[in-house]
């Protein structure tokens, strides 16, 4: 292009050689207020700000350097130095500018010009890294705040449980044995009716019991620290057969232990709980056609990390349905059909989060149901 002698004509050119630059150009006076953009920087305004209304607003009100005062930032690199502005709502927007500054007759600077350095692949690469790791870092952010929250919660649910429970625990009994005072008492000469209904009401009170103490010992778990030790699997197995010795002879139940299942650093009270809820769960819920069938074996990875798997031979359930088993109170059948709480398998998954396990379900329907607890390595 070639400069004309006319100033009105090289002014023009000037500002057509402007206006057509890939590079955004802005021009601010001395107070910070935007003057001029070419093309470039008014399709990056627009983003920002409704078309037509950046002359004379303040670049700092919609940008930032990083620091306080993107104007003295500005003063101080208007020697040709360089510095990245930051659109404050929209931190995407990002641009590398040379500044410049337009001097009157008497010294002191009275606009400046910011011009976009041509950025390298290499940069816009760094850039969009790091745009991708701040979402990151304030999605992982609010992730650990809203865990924070979720704990705090189920804290405090469990202490509302506990302390629920517990103040429930004395009525009922005392309930119960009244109800067995009046059928020891008054039992001959109580009408059929009469019995009838204590024998309802003896049953609620013993199902109100079960879940009581069902949410008592949940409570326990959560609020319970695993005092860990090494502890033989079969010992464990043994023990807890030995305690469910009533329920396994009257259905006939035996458990089938598959190779050797060598040693896990567990709380002995919290992994016999576990095992009694998994085994009660294989014995509640069989199938009418054939006695109960536990087997237990533990895999071995090649990482330091086991699984122990319990498999039952009851009547399953679809495994569309395997995380709802885990939520309190959530049952798979009609309460009427099997006896329980629903809290029992919550409270596995409870123990197993204390000892840092990992607990999952699967079965199928008329079939049965496995369960595996992943660990290390005993």
């Amino acid at each position: 292009m070639s400069i004309s002698a006319d100033p009105t004509r090289s002014t023009a050119d000037y500002r057509a050689m402007v206006e057509s630059l890939p590079t955004a150009v802005l021009a601010i006076d001395a107070d910070g207020r935007i003057t001029t953009a070419n093309r470039r920087m008014r399709q990056i305004l627009s983003f920002c700000m409704p078309a037509g209304t950046w002359p004379g607003a303040r670049i700092d009100t919609h940008f930032t350097s990083g620091r306080a005062d993107l104007m003295a930032d500005i003063r101080a690199t208007a020697s040709g130095g360089s510095l990245r502005l930051r659109h404050r709502q929209r931190p995407e927007i990002s641009l590398d500018m040379r500044v410049s500054a337009l001097k009157g007759p008497d010294g002191p600077a009275t606009a400046y010009t910011l011009l976009e350095n041509p950025e390298k692949p290499i940069d816009k690469t760094f850039e969009a890294l790091n745009t991708q790791l701040r979402r990151a870092n304030q999605l992982a952010a609010e992730q650990r705040r809203l865990i924070r929250q979720m704990e705090t919660n189920i804290h405090d649910l469990e202490r509302f449980s506990y302390v629920a429970a517990h103040d429930l625990k004395t009525p009922l009994n005392h309930i119960a044995g009244l109800i067995d005072i009046v059928e020891e008492d008054y039992g001959e000469a109580l009408p059929p009716e009469a019995t009838e209904t204590l024998d309802i009401a003896r049953t609620a009170a013993e199902r109100l019991q079960k879940l009581i103490a069902d949410l008592l010992e949940h409570a326990r778990s959560g609020a319970m620290m695993p005092t860990k030790e090494t502890i033989c699997i079969e010992d464990a197995i043994a023990r807890v057969e030995e305690a469910m010795l009533p329920q396994f002879r009257g259905t006939d139940a035996r458990i089938d232990i598959m190779g050797h299942l060598g040693e896990a650093q567990a709380d002995p009270v919290l992994l016999d709980q576990l095992l009694i809820n998994i085994f009660g769960n294989a014995i509640k819920y069989r199938a009418e056609s054939r006695s109960p069938l536990i087997r237990v074996r533990r895999l071995h990875g090649t990482n330091g990390n086991s699984r122990l798997t319990i498999r039952d031979n009851g009547i399953g359930f679809h495994c569309r349905d395997r995380t709802r088993l885990f939520e309190p109170f959530e049952r798979l059948v009609v309460p009427e059909a099997v006896e329980g709480s629903g809290i029992g398998l919550a409270t596995c998954r409870s123990i197993c989060e204390k000892h840092q396990w990992h607990l999952t379900a699967g079965g199928i329907p008329g079939r049965g149901a496995i369960f595996q607890i992943a660990m290390p390595d005993g």
